[in-house]
């Protein structure tokens, strides 16, 4: 069974919850709760209680032990709330990622792509190999992300330069641990080179790619 937004937050939770970290936890829910309903406004609640815990603490206010009995009451009231009270609708799919993102990766390529971008998180993706056609709704995405991790030498740049020409309204990331080879290349490829960035890791690519959907955001397409 594919893992939904729903079960990555329960699982999440609970782990930060075990890990005496109720911060990570406020922060997961805020990222993917649904602001309707009681769910949102027992973790309100919950959460304003940590703030005036931590307040009170942090102030002298009140001893260690009273604190810690607080803070305990505060975790078993969370772990409640993810336990019983959770239900899947009380997760927004609103706050995923909805760009329209077409990931071209290699035939053996090492990366796990489906995994990186999750459906729990990312609404609109494709992943299709080199030389496959485009899908339709895919024809004119938000941003490619071309996978050349691995390659060596110029295997695939036929295909990022016609795919990067076909679709003049994406911005591009090359996914390469290396330098971008369309900056001194060809009059083809330098013209490509202004509508891309660079990631040189499977730890970089969010990064990059959120910068991306910003710089689209305030700027404008390419």
């Amino acid at each position: 069974m594919p893992t939904t937004k729903y079960h990555r937050l329960r699982t999440d939770c609970l782990t930060a919850i075990a890990d005496h970290n109720l911060e990570k936890c406020f922060e997961l829910l805020a990222e993917s709760l649904d602001d309707r309903g009681a769910t949102y406004s027992n973790y309100i609640e919950l959460r304003g209680q940590l703030s005036s815990a931590l307040q009170l603490f942090n102030r002298g206010r009140v001893t260690a032990q009273e604190h810690t009995m607080t803070i305990n009451q505060i975790r078993e009231g969370l772990l409640y709330l993810v336990n019983d009270t959770l239900e899947p609708s009380d997760v927004s799919l609103l706050r995923r990622i909805h760009d329209r993102i077409l990931i071209v990766v290699q035939m053996d390529s090492r990366t796990d792509w489906t995994g990186l971008f999750p459906e729990a998180f990312f609404s609109h993706i494709c992943i299709i190999h080199y030389g496959q056609e485009v899908p339709n709704l895919f024809q004119s995405p938000d941003v490619v992300i071309f996978d050349d991790l691995n390659s060596i030498g110029t295997d695939h740049y036929d295909h990022i330069t016609q795919l990067s020409e076909a679709m003049p309204d994406a911005n591009l990331l090359y996914f390469k641990n290396g330098r971008n080879p369309f900056e001194n290349g060809t009059p083809e490829e330098q013209a490509i080179f202004p509508r891309m960035a660079n990631a040189n890791s499977k730890f970089t690519v969010h990064a990059r790619l959120r910068e991306l959907l910003e710089f689209r955001k305030i700027y404008g397409v390419p």
